[in-house]
């Protein structure tokens, strides 16, 4: 098993730049010294060192595809039963006792309710694995793209599948950009207060301030509209409190 610690890891999501970029991706794999994490549904692209698993629900629905080269990592309420339907080797539990500040165990039970995002899970779980640099990959955002390009499916929120993947319409989807937006520069502080670096990504997102588009020379920009704390007019309420998905 190849050890995290003092190692450059690459975390590998599940976004569309992910298809769209994989020959630089890849070469960038082969040419560095790195210990990949992959997200969710990767193993079209990538068998990932550890393949880290943000639900049940992604693991129900593609964990057949997995390769036994791979360490499996789930979240610590998965039931054995779920996992051994597809694997029947040794596995670890993400159980990060860290906490953010703003998270805490009585509003958010675990670190997967807090971030309700499988991509800063698995940078938090790098960090707490003492990495020495960490870089993300396929972390797009859900609002990458404009409405009608996702709704023509002339681009797509996932590297499967086409236009609306996530299952939320366009208003839900700017809605968690904005709260990932704000829980990431937490995660963004934090790294860099505990661990003295900053982790970056390096393919195209909604995330501007943590691109870097020069490792992988890649040109294109964030083509939506900008993700603004201050935006009250895309919100969908319920009883007052927004609730989301658990799709991720």
């Amino acid at each position: 098993m190849k050890k995290i610690k003092g190692k450059h890891v690459l975390i590998v999501t599940s976004g569309s730049s992910l298809k769209k970029y994989w020959d630089k991706i890849k070469l960038f794999i082969d040419s560095n010294d790195v210990i990949t994490i992959g997200c969710n549904a990767i193993n079209d692209f990538l068998i990932p060192d550890y393949h880290l698993w943000g639900s049940s629900r992604r693991w129900n629905k593609y964990g057949k595809k997995v390769s036994e080269k791979s360490v499996m990592v789930f979240p610590p309420d998965t039931k054995q039963s779920l996992i051994r339907k597809y694997w029947k080797g040794s596995y670890k539990t993400c159980d990060i006792s860290k906490r953010l500040p703003g998270s805490d165990i009585k509003s958010h039970r675990t670190i997967y309710h807090y971030f309700k995002s499988v991509g800063m899970v698995s940078i938090l779980w790098a960090y707490t694995k003492k990495a020495s640099r960490i870089s993300v990959v396929g972390m797009d955002g859900y609002t990458f793209y404009p409405k009608n390009d996702l709704k023509s499916e002339s681009n797509s929120q996932h590297c499967y599948g086409s236009g609306f993947t996530d299952g939320q319409d366009y208003a839900w989807c700017r809605e968690k950009d904005r709260r990932n937006e704000k829980i990431m520069k937490n995660l963004y502080n934090y790294g860099k207060k505990k661990y003295g670096f900053h982790f970056q990504i390096i393919t195209p997102t909604v995330h501007e301030e943590y691109y870097d588009p020069s490792i992988l020379d890649i040109e294109e920009k964030y083509m939506g509209e900008k993700i603004s704390k201050k935006d009250k007019t895309l919100k969908i309420r319920r009883k007052g409190k927004f609730k989301y998905s658990q799709k991720w």
